[in-house]
């Protein structure tokens, strides 16, 4: 669109760099026992060979319009100024803007200063790119100012709109499992024809350490392709709103990380990569995932070994770890439930105190214990509480122990 009518030295062509298309026909064909016979192959015209009867053509065709671009892609064109007159342009000033929401970016600026002088058939080229990572409309405003033979200043200016639309659907969702947090990330393409999904990774925040379940372990690979070490196997394609779902897991990186781990909001960020038809690649990064924390207490405890082989009866060394992610030094209680379901109970001891934990740090305790009964035996009979205010704290491992009849 030109801002008025009147007539330049010089013009503008925008054309939008994309892979080509392969150009489409409508095959004719028959079979052999039709009256037309292959009176019709003569008529169809050149294609790639073995696909005569299908409607890929052997041309390959230009995109002749802006066609449909996606967030996360790179927009790249060609933009040309040429002399069409047979007088000479002197100063010729070129700035090319690309303007999305209230924000605008300036792509390109030209200028030519005497005396090297535009003359008659001379053009000006460039090619701009920008990453779009905004959706909705844009606009491409070119700018040409320059001077005339008689020294006359003139400017025209061009707009070229287009829509940036939303290439994939990405919902997360995070599960609190212990002290790790589980994320679930459903990606569906949202494009009207087929994505190669490169890569989908998860950066992860500081406090947290990354475990990918979507990549089959290194010692379970002897029984699969070579190169082929993802559960979604070789196929990577997403076709029209198919969505692929990934996991991973998180962990705390140390153990002076656990509280911070604990209470984050945020997990980190998913980093997607992917390629259409033609090769052309997107890239998206999501804003930081949310997580609900789980209900946060300041002393917990785990068991963290217990012996290979536990008996009915024969008492057994369990080491227990306290942690103290508070700010006071803390006094703590361990004993048994008394409740003769609960299967384990403390051997010569009713209960075991410990003095003292140091905030930010943690504290290991081997206890002495007995199994009452045998089969497969939980240990949530284990109790801690705060030795002052007798409140409880949390077990964060509840492991279940196998206990012999002799």
């Amino acid at each position: 669109m030109q801002n008025n009518k009147e007539e330049h030295l010089l013009s503008l062509k925008v054309m939008r760099l994309t892979k080509p298309r392969i150009t489409l026909h409508h095959p004719l064909s028959s079979e052999p026992m039709d009256i037309p016979g292959d009176t019709l192959q003569p008529l169809m015209p050149p294609t790639i060979s073995g696909s005569e009867e299908f409607q890929l053509g052997e041309v390959l065709m230009l995109p002749s319009t802006f066609g449909n671009i996606y967030l996360g892609e790179t927009f790249s064109c060609y933009i040309c100024i040429h002399n069409d007159s047979k007088e000479t342009a002197q100063r010729v000033d070129f700035k090319a803007e690309l303007k999305a929401g209230t924000q605008v970016v300036g792509l390109a600026r030209h200028k030519t200063i005497a005396p090297v002088p535009m003359i008659a058939d001379q053009s000006l080229d460039d090619v701009v790119s920008h990453e779009v990572k905004e959706l909705g409309e844009h606009m491409l405003t070119c700018t040409v100012n320059y001077l005339n033979a008689a020294g006359e200043s003139k400017m025209f200016r061009k707009f070229y709109r287009f829509q940036v639309n939303r290439p994939l659907e990405v919902k997360t969702k995070a599960y609190n499992f212990k002290m790790d947090v589980l994320m679930e990330a459903d990606v569906q393409n949202q494009m009207p024809i087929p994505m190669y999904l490169q890569s989908v990774t998860l950066q992860p925040q500081a406090c947290f350490e990354l475990e990918d379940l979507n990549t089959i372990p290194k010692d379970a690979q002897a029984n699969f392709v070579e190169g082929d070490n993802s559960v979604f196997g070789l196929s990577t394609y997403l076709n029209p709103m198919d969505t692929r779902r990934y996991l991973y897991r998180l962990k705390p990186k140390h153990k002076d990380q656990e509280a911070a781990a604990r209470s984050a909001t945020t997990v980190g960020r998913l980093d997607i990569v992917w390629r259409t038809t033609f090769g052309e690649m997107g890239r998206l990064q999501t804003s930081q995932l949310p997580r609900k924390p789980p209900s946060f207490t300041e002393v917990f405890f785990r068991v963290v070994r217990l012996p290979e082989r536990i008996v009915c009866g024969v008492p057994f060394n369990a080491e227990c770890e306290i942690s103290n992610h508070g700010r006071r030094p803390v006094n703590v209680k361990l004993s048994a439930d008394p409740s003769p379901t609960s299967g384990i109970t403390f051997f010569n001891k009713s209960w075991v105190s410990v003095s003292d934990i140091l905030p930010q740090t943690w504290r290991s305790v081997t206890v002495c214990l007995l199994a009452l009964k045998s089969g497969i035996v939980p240990l949530n009979g284990l109790l801690l509480a705060d030795a002052d205010s007798y409140a409880p704290y949390e077990l964060l491992d509840t492991p279940e122990m196998f206990v012999y009849a002799d």
